[in-house]
């Protein structure tokens, strides 16, 4: 008895070429997102002479490191912000080696506490207390560095971990302690929230170099690149003074 022969069904094409076209795809967008957060915004804000110095009259004092009259650079940071932890911890060390060391600018800090993030007001207090015996910068890194421990933990009371980096930098952390639990330096943060408010800033980190607010964290490369552009502006309008 012969058989009929049976219909010979196509066999399934692949579907890996298609999932390696996905994966390709989420790759180059990922690489996007990641390069687009470690860049200043193209369009930087400028600000004009007579906005800025309406508002420099007020302006509250930040943070500064280096020489006071070297190209100024004013950062407005949250320390609960990730752009701004990886900005501190990766880029910054090389700023302060390379720029602020060097001379070529002052770099100043200005509080910028976002409303979404729960104890952004206090890690800015934390620090502000650190500067009542000369140890901002070191808290400052501290909190950044220590990011994981407490800012992860947005339900937590960061209180302890912020002792513990005040007593690992060299304070009286007693008197830290008291400064904390009083809100001595409220007002401060305020002060320093509104000013940037009237500035125009509205994300963490932004910058103000010499009169233009670029918001992202740029990388070192980027962030260079911004301070020869304001420094060649300087110089520019500088020479044009003399031949006044």
């Amino acid at each position: 008895m012969t058989r009929k022969a049976q219909p010979v069904r196509p066999k399934g094409r692949s579907r890996a070429p298609f999932y390696a076209v996905i994966a390709v795809i989420a790759g180059v967008g990922v690489f996007a997102l990641m390069r687009s957060a470690n860049q200043p915004r193209r369009d930087a804000l400028e600000l004009d002479a007579v906005t800025l110095q309406s508002i420099g009259t007020d302006a509250p004092s930040g943070y500064l490191l280096g020489d006071s009259t070297a190209l100024r650079v004013q950062e407005f940071a949250d320390f609960e912000c990730n752009a701004c932890m990886n900005f501190a911890t990766i880029t910054e060390p090389d700023i302060r080696q390379r720029l602020v060391n060097e001379g070529l600018i002052s770099f100043e800090y200005f509080f910028f506490p976002l409303d979404q993030h729960p104890n952004a007001v206090n890690a800015a207090h934390a620090a502000a207390c650190a500067d009542d015996q000369g140890k901002f910068w070191e808290m400052h890194d501290a909190i950044f560095h220590g990011y994981n421990d407490w800012a992860l933990r947005a339900n937590r009371d960061p209180r302890s971990d912020f002792a513990r980096y005040a007593g690992n930098v060299g304070m009286d952390v007693r008197e830290w302690e008291a400064c904390y639990n009083e809100g001595r330096h409220r007002e401060r943060i305020l002060a320093h929230k509104a000013y940037a408010l009237r500035l125009g800033v509205r994300s963490t980190p932004s910058f103000l170099v010499q009169g233009r607010l670029a918001e992202g964290a740029p990388n070192y490369d980027n962030f260079k690149a911004m301070v020869d552009e304001a420094l060649a502006r300087a110089q520019a309008e500088n020479s044009e003074l003399a031949e006044q």
